[in-house]
């Protein structure tokens, strides 16, 4: 495994960000590049993240995932915010591949499904089981938290939203249930 010292990973991480608002910019002015990201990733992206040329700038999901990561590396220490990000990628795409799948119980408050909610609360807690540095009643709590914030409709990206709130709940249960001193903004002091 390699592990990048923080400087670096988030110089990193803070490129792809610029680069991925950059490309969602351009590909909201110019139909050769819309077509372009079509060809190559239009798979991958949901119909909303889209939009025709000249109707405003959609920012896609990887996008917002980079820009979450950034979040995540300024504001928490590392095991917590990459513990949280690593969590929400995996259990994310779990309960999208269910949800858009096998999904027939909507929640009554959003377009997700119960059953893309299952997914990601069940293969959150089978990545939880597999690692060793949480103890497994508070990954669990911290995954369910993730998901029932996943089925909220709006504010913000749910790629931006879920990552945050995982990491804020993963910092408090260390902080209350294990007595871990409170850190934000980790490389500022």
């Amino acid at each position: 495994m390699v592990v990048l010292p923080h400087g670096l990973a988030l110089l990193v991480v803070a490129l792809g960000a610029l680069l991925g608002v950059a490309g969602d910019v351009l590909r909201s002015q110019s139909a050769a590049f819309a077509r372009l990201i079509a060809a190559v990733f239009g798979p991958l992206m949901r119909r909303s993240e889209q939009p025709p040329v000249g109707s405003g700038i959609v920012l896609n999901g990887a996008t917002w995932v980079l820009l979450s990561a950034v979040l995540l590396l300024v504001l928490f220490p590392p095991r917590v915010g990459a513990l949280a990000l690593a969590l929400f990628m995996v259990a994310d795409a779990a309960a999208a591949l269910v949800g858009r799948r096998y999904g027939r119980t909507p929640w009554h408050i959003s377009t997700r499904t119960l059953e893309g909610s299952a997914a990601f609360i069940g293969v959150g807690l089978c990545l939880v089981a597999v690692l060793p540095t949480l103890a497994f009643a508070a990954g669990a709590g911290v995954v369910v938290i993730g998901a029932l914030t996943e089925a909220l409709p709006r504010p913000f990206n749910d790629n931006l939203r879920v990552p945050f709130v995982m990491a804020t709940t993963l910092l408090l249960v260390e902080h209350f249930w294990c007595g871990a001193t409170l850190t934000l903004f980790p490389y500022l002091t």
